[in-house]
């Protein structure tokens, strides 16, 4: 099998323990989907006789087909512009990958974005300044089969090495190494036969439920974190923005998702000190599915996040980009065998023709219970679909 594994980071506090130690730690969260290679049986009734009818139907569904992972590399010298103060020590640097665009050709899978490498440095004016280098990369990667133009690809991108090193001249030497996992989904159409029953014959269908991982739909929403903090009097330098997974509720048959965060700020108070603050954020994301429909949500943050003085203190502000799937709970009827009973010769006193509304019935329901056919009820009310509620259908038994 394959394992598809999302990790955030949660928080990162520190503590001083001694005048040469300080204590470190962080919190991270891991969001995981384990895969595993399957076969669905599917039933598929042989030399049927004529008097049976069958119930089929053809579904088109996004199934997932397989799964892996692109492990690839970035390096690059950097440089700060003219107008920035030198460096004189570097505080701290972080990495966040971005996906701008994905798509599957054929046998690879493509993956474009960039990584927002966020710099905070002491200046040689003796001030905190942080800058934002944006690195774009290309990447692909090869699947196990070729696909045509409905296969899709669900990607995770995570940093794994950072390392930034000052060289001469200002410069800065970036290593990253970066692995983005994917699962590839492509359509299939799935052909069930769904129900039988006989015109001249009693028959007891076998019914079972097709569970299959089917993907309904696909849903991508930016939701923006953003409050008040209370910190007066605090000039911001700088913010980080810590998301994390979400939870899911229901509230009866209404699917919702609970998304939260953690904004740390560092900024100087009107002396001229370092102060840090930090605050927690919290916001509910109604999800449109049914209680028939289950999700699956990730998250990941997306741009930089913001800080700016504000009458009541500090405003911060992040977004963070949700990808959603959407997937049944119930399975599909699927007929796995059937039980015939003796023939019966029909009753020759029984109507030829049937006058009825259509009322909820299915033109299937409507031939089964009449003893007629989806097929002569389409020829003799010349219908090409399904029947209103209130028309009247002349229905030919048979």
């Amino acid at each position: 099998g394959s394992l598809w594994v999302q990790p955030l980071l949660r928080s990162v506090d520190a503590r001083s323990l001694s005048a040469r130690k300080i204590m470190v730690r962080s919190g991270v969260g891991l969001l995981g989907q384990a895969m595993l290679p399957a076969d669905a049986e599917i039933y598929t009734p042989n030399e049927v006789p004529q008097d049976i009818c069958l119930l089929k139907n053809t579904y088109p569904m996004m199934l997932p087909k397989e799964a892996g992972e692109k492990e690839f590399s970035l390096e690059e010298t950097l440089s700060l512009p003219s107008s920035s103060p030198a460096i004189k020590k570097i505080l701290r640097y972080t990495a966040q990958p971005e996906l701008t665009d994905s798509k599957v050709v054929g046998d690879k899978v493509v993956m474009r974005g960039a990584v927002n490498l966020t710099l905070l440095y002491l200046g040689d004016d003796g001030q905190i300044h942080n800058k934002v280098f944006e690195l774009p990369f290309s990447q692909y990667a090869q699947l196990d089969q070729e696909y045509g133009g409905n296969a899709s690809a669900k990607i995770c991108l995570a940093v794994t090495v950072l390392e930034l090193e000052q060289a001469e001249e200002e410069n800065l030497n970036l290593k990253a190494g970066l692995t983005g996992q994917y699962v590839i989904c492509d359509r299939s159409d799935i052909e069930l036969v769904e129900d039988a029953y006989s015109l001249n014959r009693a028959l007891t269908p076998a019914v079972t439920n097709l569970q299959l991982p089917a993907v309904l739909d696909r849903q991508t929403d930016t939701v923006r974190g953003e409050q008040s903090v209370d910190m007066n009097g605090i000039q911001p330098v700088d913010v980080t923005f810590y998301p994390d997974h979400p939870q899911l509720y229901r509230e009866g048959d209404k699917l919702g998702a609970t998304l939260s965060g953690v904004f740390q700020i560092l900024g100087y108070d009107q002396d001229g000190k370092l102060r840090g603050g930090v605050s927690r954020w919290q916001s509910d994301m109604p999800l449109s599915a049914d209680s028939a429909v289950g999700a699956q949500i990730s998250v990941q943050p997306t741009g930089m996040p913001q800080a700016m003085p504000a009458p009541d203190g500090v405003g911060v502000r992040g977004d963070v980009l949700s990808d959603t799937e959407f997937f049944t709970l119930d399975g599909m009827p699927m007929l796995t065998g059937m039980e015939l009973g003796q023939w019966q010769e029909p009753d020759p006193d029984r109507p030829s023709l049937i006058l009825r509304r259509a009322g909820d019935n299915r033109l299937w329901d409507i031939a089964k219970q009449t003893n007629s056919t989806v097929e002569a009820i389409e020829k003799t009310n010349n219908l090409q679909q399904e029947p209103t509620a209130d028309q009247l259908l002349l229905i030919p038994v048979l």
